[in-house]
């Protein structure tokens, strides 16, 4: 069986205002100050282009251009989509009078993609992807009316993904930002870092991203069986590997 599901989602957001990335914040009432020069605030609140830093020109670039006035200063909608697939078999056998078997098996699988998830910007969304699955093979055997010996063997694989939207992109390399040396070479430890500028929203990934999680578990089960009257004794062990 299968489920698909998608829901448009809307967001509000305030952004730097389009002169920020000219240098000009002569719309802020708080001083912006030059520590090269003694913290002296820079005339008219506008910082000269000789002295911007490109991380900090690339950075403000990670944000998209506001499309309405007021505060907040950008709409935006986008669809969520998720999904989820599942099946189940299962096989029964008689070998004979004194042997049975069954095997049962089940898979799953969801994912989906939230675009506006976390800062409500496009381009900053959350992947997920998740599955399991299950074996398990049974056997019973039969030697007396009294004693029943039964045999189980079981798998389960568990899978989780999250990440964010922009994993391929590197942009830490690309805007020269130093110190951290594994982006560009772990997987899925790419895209835009998370930026928050005071009064404004944020962009980039969560701060729990990328999470992935995947494991195997074995389960082997024994058990053996006495009747006597009308009294039943069972005994047995079983045993897990993670």
């Amino acid at each position: 069986e299968g489920q698909l599901r998608g829901q448009q989602d809307t967001s509000r957001v305030a952004l730097p205002p389009a002169a920020f990335r000219n240098g000009d914040f002569s719309a802020q009432t708080a001083p912006v100050r030059d520590p090269r020069n003694g913290n002296t605030p820079f005339p008219g609140n506008r910082i000269p282009q000789n002295l911007w830093s490109p991380q900090g020109v690339g950075l403000l670039a990670l944000y998209p251009l506001p499309n309405a006035v007021g505060t907040p200063n950008y709409n935006t909608a986008a669809a969520t989509k998720n999904e989820a697939h599942q099946f189940m078999t299962r096989g029964d056998h008689r070998f004979s009078e004194k042997d049975s078997a069954y095997l049962v098996y089940e898979w799953q699988d969801s994912g989906g993609r939230s675009p506006l998830a976390g800062v409500g910007l496009p381009g900053y969304g959350t992947l997920s992807s998740s599955g399991t699955q299950h074996a398990v093979l049974n056997w019973t055997h039969i030697f007396s009316p009294n004693w029943i010996a039964e045999g189980r063997a079981g798998f389960s694989r568990l899978k989780v993904l999250n990440l964010q939207e922009d994993y391929e992109t590197d942009v830490i390399n690309r805007l020269g930002i130093l110190g951290l040396t594994d982006v560009g070479k772990t997987p899925f430890n790419n895209g835009s870092p998370r930026v928050t500028i005071t009064g404004f929203g944020a962009v980039g990934g969560g701060a729990n991203q990328p999470q992935g999680r995947g494991e195997n578990t074995y389960h082997y089960v024994g058990t053996m069986t006495y009747i006597r009257g009308a009294h039943t004794f069972k005994m047995g062990g079983d045993y897990f590997r993670f």
